[in-house]
Formats: C-alpha cells, structure tokens, sequence
C-alpha cells in the first residue's frame, strides 16, 4: 500500500516537474520572441543590464529547478506545502517568471525581485522572534514550581482587591 502511495507521489512530481519546465521554456520563448520583434521593427536590442537581470533570473531558475529535483527525488510531495521549502520555491519561480515578462514594459519591474530576500528576511526575523520568546523547555520540577509561583501571585493580587473593596 505504501508502495502504491509512493508511486503516485513520484507520477504527480514529475507532471509538476514538466508542466513547470514547460511554463519556463514558454515564458523564456516568449520573451525572447518580444525582444526579436522590438529588434526587427525599431532596430534596438536592449542593454547590458537588461540581458544581466534575465541571467540572474535564469540563474534563478536553475537553482529552484535543482532543489526541486532533489526534493522529487527524495520522495517528498512537491504538492504539500507542509513539507519543506517548495511551496516558497514555486512561489520565487512565478515571481521570476512575472518580473521577466513585465521587464518587457519597464526595467524597473527587475525590482520586483527584491521582494523575494525581502520576504525571506521577514520570515527569519519572525521565527527567530517566535524561537526566543518560547524559550527552553522546563522540567517537571520547574513547572511545578512555576505553577506555585503564579498561583501564589494571585492570591496576593486577590487579597490586595480584596483590602481595597
């Protein structure tokens, strides 16, 4: 039976695998096509900085594409947003993909990839600040004598209402 399960994982991951290879290769076409017909009809090729910001999406690309593979051969479920980082990883590939469409219109939608460290620092700003308030994991003797303590503290708390009643 876990066999069965494990197999229909690795037939979804790879169809997510090819639809998302599938998604890269329309999306590069695509604006590799826009970019010739520019060319064609006003003879200007765009600049330096514009060929960089696609290789870095490119680069992009690439490295979610390797970790995806790895997680698909780990087993793991690509679909299952519990499960490590891919649900984050596919979201940096939409991102990368909407940015290289858009820069089409405007280099300043490269900007937009800041987002993605932006996003990433507010996470581990946010689970380093849920990390300390938890703090260490007390032993039975401390908790036992942490319940005494807060219940020795409100009875004073109740006594002191009561002497101003």
């Amino acid at each position: 039976m876990a066999n069965q399960s494990e197999k229909r994982v690795a037939a979804k991951n790879a169809s997510r695998m090819f639809i998302l290879r599938c998604l890269w290769a329309a999306f590069e076409g695509f604006y590799f096509l826009v970019i010739f017909l520019k060319y064609l009809f006003s003879h200007k090729l765009p600049g330096f900085w514009s060929w960089f910001m696609v290789a870095v999406a490119n680069v992009i690309c690439m490295i979610m594409f390797v970790y995806l593979r790895h997680e698909c051969e780990a087993g793991k479920d690509l679909a299952d947003s519990k499960q490590g980082l891919s649900q984050y990883f596919h979201d940096i590939l939409y991102v990368t993909w909407f940015v290289q469409v858009m820069s089409l219109l405007s280099n300043k939608f490269w900007l937009v990839l800041l987002v993605i460290p932006g996003y990433a620092l507010y996470k581990a700003i946010t689970f380093c600040k849920k990390a300390r308030q938890t703090g260490p994991e007390l032993t039975p003797e401390q908790q036992e004598l942490a319940k005494k303590k807060q219940e020795r503290s409100e009875r004073r708390s109740e006594q002191r209402r009561q002497k101003w009643r």
